[in-house]
């Protein structure tokens, strides 16, 4: 249940989380804590702003893995590339979207303030 919450609009992914934890049928709560922790905490090192909402409708799929595999392989023009070349690519995709949540902290910061 908890893997469909990126589908929530930002206001309402605290309250389901909440909600889910209140029914859980466990007394384990690591995965909850990490979970509210990296994602759901308003200073989170993943914030609802850039994963919750509807997916936007230019996207091929409205799943992220998918659409994560379908660029990532789009990176080799050959079926069985050297590791290099793999680990190249990976560092690539990891400095790129590291430079992407640091713009968007960074907007966000900016909006914060104005607002």
């Amino acid at each position: 249940m908890f893997f469909c919450s990126w589908f929530l609009p930002e206001n309402l992914v605290g309250n389901v989380f909440s909600c889910l934890i209140k029914n859980a049928l466990t007394e384990n709560f690591d995965f909850a804590d990490y979970t509210f922790d990296s994602y759901v905490f308003p200073d989170a090192v993943f914030p609802l702003i850039l994963w919750a909402g509807e997916p936007p409708e230019e996207l091929g799929t409205t799943n992220g893995l998918e659409s994560f595999h379908r660029h990532y392989n789009s990176q080799f023009y050959i079926s069985h590339p050297s590791i290099h070349e793999v680990v190249n690519i990976l560092l690539d995709v990891r400095s790129e979207t590291y430079l992407k949540i640091k713009s968007n902290k960074k907007n966000l910061e900016k909006n914060e303030k104005i607002n």
